[in-house]
């Protein structure tokens, strides 16, 4: 194995090494991005109200860009995209609200939900599921 280990080329092991550091960087990021992840109360009570799509509605663009601001969700475009964001946000709390009662199962579904891979409504089954296990 020693041997093998220095056939490697010179370019193969620097080639490695910006991988490995590409790698860390990108978990580093994803950190980063969950440590500074937030949905305000005020948004999740109106979503537990069923109100929230009429009130997104109410506010101004301007306004609704100021929201995804203030919560780091991309703010380009018009009304009727900025609202479908902020709607998936909001859910992602509502379903992070429900996991931190329950910290194991946290990680799994909310980030699952969090990257596409779950709907919120697959994801809260999921939940739920796993809870009841």
């Amino acid at each position: 194995s020693k041997k093998r280990a220095l056939e490697v080329s010179a370019e193969d092991r620097k080639l490695l090494a910006a991988a490995k550091k590409k790698q860390a960087t990108k978990k580093a990021k994803e950190e980063a991005k969950e440590d500074g992840w937030h949905c305000s109360e005020e948004l999740i009570e109106l979503y537990e109200k069923d109100a929230i799509w009429q009130h997104l509605r109410d506010l101004t663009t301007d306004f609704l860009k100021g929201i995804c601001m203030d919560h780091n969700i991309p703010r380009t475009g018009a009304k009727y995209k900025l609202i479908p964001l902020i709607i998936r946000h909001v859910e992602e709390g509502v379903l992070r609200k429900e996991c931190a009662t329950d910290g194991g199962t946290r990680g799994s579904v909310a980030k699952s939900f969090a990257k596409g891979a779950l709907t919120f409504k697959g994801a809260r089954a999921l939940f739920v599921k796993l809870v009841k296990e």
